[in-house]
C-alpha cells in the first residue's frame, strides 16, 4: 500500500478513529487502526461495544451549474499510487502524526523493513517528501472483529449534529454511573407519532431526578422501514451514553440515526459510528408528574446558584441536606430543629449540621401558593446540577408537596421543550444516639439516668425467672448429696477409730 495524503487530513481522521480503539486490550488487534486503500481512504477501528468507519474520498466535486461551468473537483491532498490495506498501532501512529509539521504533504508505504538485528518484519514508513519520519511495525494479515450489520429493515430518522450534541451536553449529569439499574446508564429516545410530523421524546435519569427533552422529529429516509415509516409508528430505544459522548465528538451537519433492535448506527458525512443498544425497560417517570400544584416558585438562576454554593460549605452531613423555606409573610415555620421568624420573607435556603453549625440565606424572587408554607429538602448536588442545567436567567419551579417531585421547565434556545424532576430527601429525624455524646453536654442535656432496682423488685425477678429456679434446686440437691457423703465418711472414720 502506497498513499499520499495531507497532514491535517491524515491528524483529522486519525483522531476520530482513536476515540473508537482501547489503549490497553487482551486482543492486540483492538489495539490497531486499519487503513484500506481501495480508490479510497477508509480507516476503522473498534473496541468491542462501538465500531467506527471513517472514509476520506480522493476528490469531491463542487455544488455549481454543470452546463455554464466545466465538471471541477476538489482536491484533498489523497492520491492513492499502490492500493493494500494494514492494521497500524493507534498509539504509535498518533503521536508520529502529531510530530509532523502542520499542512506537509505525507507519504504512507508498507514496505519490508530490517531491523538492527537482522530480522525482517512488516512495516509502514511515514515520509515527508523523501525524508524518512517514522517507521512503525504493522501486521498486513490481521483483521478486526466485524462491524455489526444494519439491515433492511433498520428504521431511521434525521437529527442535527448541533443538536445532538446539546442534548448529550444537557443530559449526561442526570445518566447513571453504577450498574445497579442498566436502562439508567443510558440516554433513552422515544419517539411519538400519535401528532403531525412526530415529537421525540429524549429522557435521561439517575433515580433522584429527571430530565427529558421533546422537539420535532425530522423524516428519515423510510424506505428502510415499512412504507408508513415514522409517520404513524412509536418507537424507543436507549442508547449507552460512551457511544453517545463518542458519537457527537465525530460527527457533523446532518446525521442519519438508523437502528434495530440490538444495534444502533450514526451516519454523516463519510463517517459511520455504530454501537450496542441497552436491551432492558425504561422506567415511566410520567406518573411522577402531579396533575395539581399548588406551589409556583420564581428566582434568580444565578442568585440561587450563588446561594446554593455557599450552603453546600455548611451542609456537609449525610445527604448534603439544604432546605427551601418558602412561606407566606407573617408565618413561623420550623427549619433545622429551630423555630424561625417568616415575617417579612417569602423565600430562603437554609442549611445545617449535626455539630450546630446553620446558615440561611434570602433569595430574590416570589412565591405564590393556594395552601400554607412549605418547607422542602434536598440535596445540595442534585439540585446544583438541575440549576446548571437550565439556560434561562429566571427559574420557574413547582411543587405539589415537600415528598412529590419539584418540576422545573423551560423552552432552550434549539426550540427543545424540557421539564426536570427532582425528588426531595425524606424529613429528617433526630438521631436518638445523640444524647451520650460530648455534643449533649455542650447543649445541657444530660442523660437519663439509669433506673436502680430494689431488693424486692430483685427478689420477685428471681421468682419468675424459670431458669434461675432450676437451677437454684440443681445447686440445693446438690448441697443436700455432698452433705450426706460427708456424713457417711465421717461415721466409717468413727468406727475405725473406736475398733
Amino acid at each position: 500500500m502506497k498513499i499520499i495524503i495531507d497532514q491535517r487530513t491524515l491528524r483529522s481522521a486519525v483522531d476520530k478513529t482513536a476515540l473508537f480503539i482501547p489503549n490497553k486490550s487482551t486482543l492486540p488487534q483492538l489495539e490497531t487502526m486499519r487503513v484500506c486503500a481501495n480508490g479510497k481512504i477508509e480507516f476503522s477501528g473498534t473496541d468491542l461495544e462501538s465500531w467506527i468507519h471513517l472514509t476520506v474520498p480522493l476528490a469531491a466535486p463542487v455544488a455549481m451549474d454543470y452546463s455554464v461551468v466545466p465538471h471541477v473537483e476538489i482536491d484533498h491532498g489523497v492520491k492513492t499510487e499502490i492500493e493494500g490495506s494494514v492494521n497500524i498501532p493507534v498509539e504509535l501512529f498518533h503521536k508520529a502524526i502529531g510530530a509532523m509539521k502542520e499542512g506537509c504533504q505525507t507519504t504512507l508505504e508498507t514496505s519490508e523493513v530490517k531491523a538492527p538485528n537482522g530480522r525482517k518484519y512488516a512495516g509502514l514508513k511515514m515520509l515527508i517528501g523523501t525524508q524518512l519520519v517514522a517507521s512503525i511495525a504493522v501486521d498486513e494479515t490481521a483483521d478486526l472483529p466485524k462491524q455489526p450489520s444494519i439491515g433492511t429493515g433498520a428504521r431511521s430518522f434525521l437529527l442535527e449534529a448541533t443538536k445532538l450534541r446539546a442534548i448529550v451536553a444537557k443530559l449526561e449529569s442526570f445518566v447513571r454511573t453504577d450498574d445497579l439499574y442498566p436502562a439508567q446508564m443510558g440516554i433513552q429516545f422515544a419517539y411519538d407519532g400519535s401528532n403531525i410530523g412526530g415529537t421525540m421524546h429524549v429522557t435521561a435519569t439517575n433515580g433522584m431526578m429527571l430530565a427529558s427533552l421533546s422537539f420535532p422529529a425530522l423524516a428519515g429516509d423510510t424506505r428502510q422501514a415499512d412504507h408508513a415509516g415514522l409517520l404513524d409508528h412509536t418507537f424507543s430505544f436507549i442508547v449507552p451514553l460512551p457511544l453517545l459522548r463518542k458519537a457527537v465528538r465525530v460527527l457533523d451537519g446532518i446525521v442519519t440515526i438508523k437502528f434495530t433492535g440490538e444495534h444502533i448506527q450514526f451516519e454523516s458525512n463519510g463517517c459511520e459510528v455504530t454501537g450496542k443498544l441497552i436491551d432492558e425497560k425504561y422506567p415511566d417517570w410520567q406518573p411522577l408528574v402531579p396533575r395539581e400544584i399548588p406551589y409556583h416558585l420564581a428566582t434568580s438562576r444565578d442568585a440561587a446558584l450563588s446561594s446554593l454554593t455557599r450552603m453546600m460549605l455548611i451542609a456537609t452531613h449525610e445527604g448534603s441536606r439544604i432546605t427551601l423555606l418558602m412561606t407566606e409573610p407573617g408565618y413561623m415555620g420550623v427549619a433545622g430543629g429551630r423555630v424561625r421568624d417568616y415575617s417579612s420573607n417569602q423565600l430562603q435556603i437554609a442549611a445545617h449540621d449535626w455539630a450546630g453549625n446553620e446558615g440561611t440565606e434570602r433569595l430574590p424572587g416570589a412565591f405564590e401558593s393556594t395552601e400554607a408554607g412549605l418547607n422542602i429538602d434536598f440535596n445540595a448536588g442534585l439540585l446544583r446540577d438541575v440549576l446548571q442545567s437550565l439556560e434561562c436567567a429566571d427559574v420557574t419551579a413547582e411543587f405539589s408537596s415537600n415528598r412529590r417531585a419539584a418540576i422545573f421547565r423551560e423552552t432552550t434556545e434549539m426550540g427543545m421543550e424540557s421539564i426536570y424532576l427532582l425528588m426531595p430527601l425524606a424529613e429528617e429525624k433526630p438521631r436518638d444516639d445523640m444524647r451520650n455524646t460530648p455534643l449533649a453536654e455542650c447543649d445541657n442535656v444530660q442523660p437519663e439516668p439509669e433506673p436502680v432496682e430494689t431488693d424486692e423488685e430483685h427478689a420477685d425477678a428471681e421468682e419468675d425467672d424459670e431458669e434461675f429456679q432450676r437451677q437454684k434446686r440443681d445447686h440445693e440437691t446438690e448441697n443436700d448429696i455432698t452433705e450426706f457423703v460427708q456424713a457417711q465418711q465421717a461415721a466409717i472414720v468413727e468406727e475405725e477409730v473406736k475398733s
